[in-house]
């Protein structure tokens, strides 16, 4: 009889939930998915509510990768004004084994079984994912989320990070600029301020406003906070739009560099994978020489900073698959 397993993807703006089974190979099989716009819900109690109403499935296992700092079952989202812990769920749902991790340890689980077809491959070098390689994850999109695979003995360990928040480094001295400019806004600048759907806004406005680049008038007014994101990469990419096309350079450029620093704390000569929202959708920006450019520009490291492999994850179910993975292997 096969035993189901609730996975899933918390996130800012989309919560996914999935129903999966071992797969023969050892990696998950997802047998049914759903999406939740994340802010039309009050909680994530609400959300999984309507999940297991609409699928009538007894759950061996749980496992729910969250946007924020998991702390001893307990997690306030970064990006949702949501308190979550494992001992409400379990008396919400009375789910005898359930875990949640961070969602960028959920989609970690999943890199050692992606297909190459899952992948785009930026810059190739050492064989990605071999054994005994650490890996290294970046995921830009409501936020900015990082983590590490640490090898161990034949297997990995995941690790947990908040590297979204560090501070933001300027490389160039144009940088210097948009780093003043963030500091008088937010006071701290960190990566997310600039690595994110929102960041991407904040590169194109210090953009606008130094006077470099003219936004079309038709374009004026037309950009919310909310949906900027979506139509300065549209703009830039479709409509070749100077000042959103631009915005996606320097976003590419400045991703690279916080990529390459991710990659030499955790000497991730297995690979630095990009995964999130942002990068699949904007391959065209990433496959020009500034992205790597700036990845392996790390001064007497430079050499072997370009052996590293990068990759984008095309796979949106990946962290859906981890966290199964997960489920499956820590709490069966």
């Amino acid at each position: 009889m096969a035993e189901y397993a609730l996975t899933g993807d918390v996130g800012g703006t989309n919560t996914r939930l999935g129903i999966a089974v071992k797969g023969r190979s050892g990696r998950p099989e997802l047998l049914h998915q759903s999406t939740y716009p994340s802010r039309e819900f009050h909680s994530l109690e609400d959300i999984l509510a309507d999940f297991i109403t609409r699928h009538q499935v007894s759950f061996k296992a749980v496992c729910l990768g969250v946007a924020g700092a998991v702390i001893d079952g307990w997690v306030k989202t970064t990006n949702l004004p949501w308190k979550i812990s494992t001992a409400d769920l379990v008396r919400s749902f009375n789910w005898p084994r359930l875990r949640l991790v961070n969602d960028l340890v959920a989609a970690a689980y999943a890199v050692p079984f992606l297909h190459h077809d899952e992948l785009f491959f930026l810059q190739h070098g050492f064989p990605a994912g071999k054994s005994g390689a650490n890996i290294g994850l970046m995921a830009p999109g409501t936020g900015l989320g990082t983590a590490l695979l640490i090898a161990c003995d034949g297997t990995y360990v995941p690790v947990a990070s908040e590297g979204g928040h560090v501070g933001f480094a300027p490389r160039k001295h144009e940088d210097l600029g948009l780093w003043q400019t963030m500091a008088k806004q937010y006071g701290h600048v960190s990566l997310e301020r600039l690595l994110s759907g929102p960041g991407l806004y904040n590169i194109y406005c210090w953009l606008r406003d130094s006077g470099r680049y003219d936004e079309p008038a038709w374009l004026t007014g037309q950009l919310d906070p909310e949906d900027a994101p979506r139509l300065i990469a549209e703009y830039g990419l479709k409509e070749g739009v100077p000042l959103c096309r631009a915005a996606l350079e320097k976003f590419a450029a400045l991703l690279g560099a916080a990529a390459g620093d991710l990659a030499l704390i955790g000497m991730t000569h297995g690979g630095l994978f990009l995964t999130g929202g942002i990068p699949p959708k904007i391959l065209e920006i990433l496959r020009e020489p500034e992205f790597i450019e700036a990845f392996s520009h790390k001064g007497r490291l430079s050499e072997l900073m370009s052996r590293f492999p990068v990759a984008v994850i095309l796979n949106e179910q990946a962290a859906l698959l981890g966290a199964a993975h997960c489920a499956f292997n820590h709490l069966l």
